[in-house]
């Protein structure tokens, strides 16, 4: 039966416009909608106001979002306002004080201050001990009016960071306050307020170098950090483990269930998986209580069940890969002399080159686009140890902070940085006739 040519095109649209309504509904509309409100202030409740690239701004500014690029964090392990500590670690003592103070006064003002007693500890000196100092300005003063007045002006004074007493005539302290006292208790009373002002001139010195800044990889870091290992280490432990499954060993099919089991879990079941693994197990073989709470280990933590997940299905595409290679040509090689590795590189991998394309291509836009593994591993304490993803983050402010209008203009950035580096990397490809 010979169907008109205007019944086919009618029989096309029809077939194919549920899925045009599909799209059209659950892509391009809100698509649409979304790069509308990413220029607005919309929270979900008041009508959204247009703000303009207020939204691109801020998210690109540190001083007003810290959680989605990557910035400096300054923390202050001292302050100046703060007691002198007793004890400090010997490598705090030797890296972040010795080597780098230049001045040689104050180098030599904290080594009255401090003394090494132990292998690694420094002791603070009793003659810098506030306690001691504020018991032997009592012992003189006394609790009635005029010890009060006087500790309240020398509060004053050294918290000014005044310089010290050299005689009673040159003292910064109201002289009538010391017509009270004996000549005694004033040459005492002069010994403390310069040892005063010594102290308040080592905490000058430790509020100024025991400063620690760290790097804070924000949403941006850690997503191209979990994107960089889970490309390079699931597609390199996919084809190693593929190469390894195919190979007519005794327990094949066992090794194959065991590998292929993460793709068929759902992506919460292995967060929790890791999570009891992280939080029960590791802690009492290691005796390290901190892991997925550690900033530090965090984001590798989260990257490595990324990869491993993400190995299990890519395992799937490589052994397909393998098997689709003729034996003719592994035999032929074989009859011409050609050993295992020669095989192996010269023809298991070259013919395998369009398979490495699919992989790379589909663990590199699954990691940018993680959300579900970060999510269970860390929750809403992300943020604390720097393993919150980006659409994490736009989960977040969307839905927790009711910030509507941002959280739509981070989703267009990321659908940018998601399509740019997808739509060239097929460029490439094409070019190479893949």
């Amino acid at each position: 039966m010979i169907i008109p040519g205007k019944k086919k095109y009618l029989y096309f649209i029809l077939f194919i416009l549920p899925a045009l309504f599909c799209s059209g509904l659950f892509l391009i509309v809100p698509f649409i909608r979304t790069v509308q409100y990413s220029f607005t202030n919309w929270n979900g409740v008041e009508p959204p106001r247009f703000t303009g690239l207020k939204n691109f701004r801020n998210m690109f500014d540190p001083r007003i979002d810290q959680h989605f690029t990557p910035s400096t964090n300054t923390h202050y392990l001292f302050r100046v306002n703060y007691e002198l500590p007793l004890t400090i670690d010997a490598a705090i003592y030797r890296d972040m004080l010795v080597k780098h103070i230049k001045d040689k006064n104050e180098l030599d003002l904290l080594e009255q201050a401090y003394t090494k007693q132990y292998r690694s500890k420094y002791i603070l000196n009793e003659g810098f001990n506030e306690f001691r100092l504020y018991e032997r300005l009592t012992r003189i003063t006394g609790l009635g009016d005029k010890g009060l007045a006087l500790l309240k002006e020398l509060k004053t004074i050294i918290s000014l960071g005044q310089p010290a007493m050299t005689g009673l005539e040159k003292a910064p302290v109201n002289p009538a306050l010391f017509q009270r006292f004996t000549t005694w208790e004033r040459t005492e009373l002069v010994q403390i307020v310069n040892r005063y002002s010594l102290v308040f001139d080592v905490k000058k010195i430790l509020g100024k170098y025991l400063v620690r800044k760290q790097i804070m990889p924000g949403a941006t870091g850690f997503t191209l950090l979990y994107s960089v290992i889970n490309v390079l280490c699931a597609n390199l432990a996919a084809f190693l483990f593929a190469v390894g499954l195919s190979r007519n060993t005794l327990f094949r099919r066992i090794l194959r269930s065991f590998f292929l089991l993460p793709a068929v879990m759902s992506s919460i079941t292995i967060s929790f998986t890791w999570y009891f693994l992280l939080h029960k197990i590791l802690p009492v073989v290691t005796g390290v209580e901190t892991w997925i709470g550690n900033p530090e280990l965090a984001p590798l933590l989260v990257s490595i069940a990324g990869a491993w997940r993400s190995s299990s299905c890519l395992v799937l595409i490589y052994l397909a890969g393998l098997q689709s290679i003729p034996r003719a040509y592994t035999e032929a090689a074989s009859i011409e002399g050609a050993g295992i590795l020669q095989q192996f590189f010269q023809i298991t991998v070259p013919l395998l080159l369009p398979v490495f394309t699919i992989g790379i291509f589909w663990s590199l836009i699954t990691s940018l686009q993680v959300f579900d593994i970060s999510f269970g591993l860390t929750g809403t304490s992300g943020y604390v140890t720097n393993a919150v993803s980006m659409v994490q983050d736009i989960y977040i402010n969307a839905f927790t902070g009711h910030m509507f209008g941002y959280a739509a203009a981070k989703a267009l950035v990321l659908f940018l940085a998601v399509s740019i580096p997808t739509g060239i990397y097929l460029f490439i490809l094409k070019k190479r006739g893949f």
